[in-house]
């Protein structure tokens, strides 16, 4: 597959993407939906800042186990994706060291993170009902609806595009990076934008961007890694949706054609298995 045949692989990327994030999105709002329903009942039992916190704490284990599932399956697919596009096996993903310590890592990380930022939440809620003198079920009522409510769509969407994306070129830059170590080749990576609309400017401008695989691409002035490279500001890795594809060259430097499947299949059962 010569270039990984930018087009196809960005149509199929789309659609993994939302196949995972769809997934995700669902896990994130059902969580979300309890731990406001739960604030909103530890805030009537005792309706306190450290009450309603405690409640929030206890559900940190439940996301955990949601993320880490999720990054599992999602670089098991990507992992053999991209293995099948570049070699024409499909072999399996070996879940290597850092690959595993990626899956506790980010699973713990990101559940405390999600935590924090709904103690946050709900500490602000707290004091602006209190500050207005509203009952203690009207708080109530503001921290189911505003941990769990409406707001919990667009959060759960947010946390689900961001995880899966960040999982999925993860899977695919150490696949990569596996591939050039046990072969007699080396390879180059090229930033690929989704061209429409929402891709920001920046983004935009990084596209076709080619770089070694130990380089790191240079986006709107910040070194990444990878799209949805963590060191990066939130403002280059939420919600992008940015990809990658790998060129393999032979010992002269010049590119030579992969040889991966040609279809746009990535195996049976669809990305994400139910």
């Amino acid at each position: 597959m010569p270039r990984m045949q930018r087009e196809k692989h960005l149509a199929v990327w789309l659609r993994m993407l939302a196949e995972g994030e769809a997934r995700l999105a669902r896990d994130s709002k059902r969580l979300l939906k309890a731990q406001g329903s739960s604030a909103a009942n530890a805030y009537k039992a005792s309706p306190s800042i450290p009450a309603v916190n405690e409640v929030i704490k206890k559900g940190e284990g439940n996301w955990q186990k949601v993320l880490m599932a999720h990054y599992a399956v999602t670089i098991k697919h990507l992992s053999d994706y991209t293995k099948e596009q570049l070699l024409g096996k499909k072999s399996k993903a070996n879940f290597a060291t850092r690959i595993q310590d990626f899956i506790s890592k980010q699973g713990l990380n990101k559940s405390k993170l999600i935590t924090e930022t709904t103690i946050e939440k709900a500490r602000k809620i707290i004091n602006d009902g209190q500050s207005d003198g509203d009952s203690e079920q009207e708080i109530a009522d503001a921290l189911e609806l505003g941990i769990g409510g409406s707001v919990a769509d667009s959060r759960a969407s947010t946390i689900a595009r961001t995880e899966t994306h960040n999982a999925a070129t993860f899977a695919m830059q150490e696949t990569s990076e596996e591939i050039q170590d046990q072969n007699s080749f080396q390879m180059t990576r090229e930033w690929v934008a989704v061209e429409d609309d929402r891709t920001r400017e920046a983004h935009a401008v990084a596209d076709g961007q080619e770089v070694g695989m130990d380089e790191p691409f240079d986006v709107d002035g910040e070194e990444l890694d990878r799209p949805g490279d963590e060191s990066g500001s939130p403002e280059n890795v939420i919600n992008c949706r940015c990809t990658v594809i790998y060129h393999i060259q032979d010992s002269q430097g010049n590119e030579t054609e992969s040889e991966g499947d040609s279809s746009d299949d990535i195996g049976a059962g669809g990305f994400i298995g139910e």
